[in-house]
């Protein structure tokens, strides 16, 4: 998905260390992982009204039969 410099994969829990990690906690939030990060995503878009379906789409589920 993300590539680095040199064209290869970047590694996201590397970057979440280097990075995100270090942003997060700057403005003085903890940090607790890519899966917290993922629910507080879907938490926030449901609260602003977002559809079920949008949200889904957004997080790359899979689409249920109903």
């Amino acid at each position: 998905m993300f590539h680095n410099g040199s064209g290869e994969c970047l590694d996201t829990d590397k970057w979440a260390q280097r990075v995100i990690r270090r942003a997060v906690e700057t403005v003085g939030l903890p940090w607790y992982g890519w899966h917290g990060f993922r629910r507080g995503i879907a938490s926030n878009l449901y609260e602003l009204g977002a559809n079920d379906k949008i949200v889904r789409r957004i997080l790359r589920h899979t689409p249920t039969l109903t």
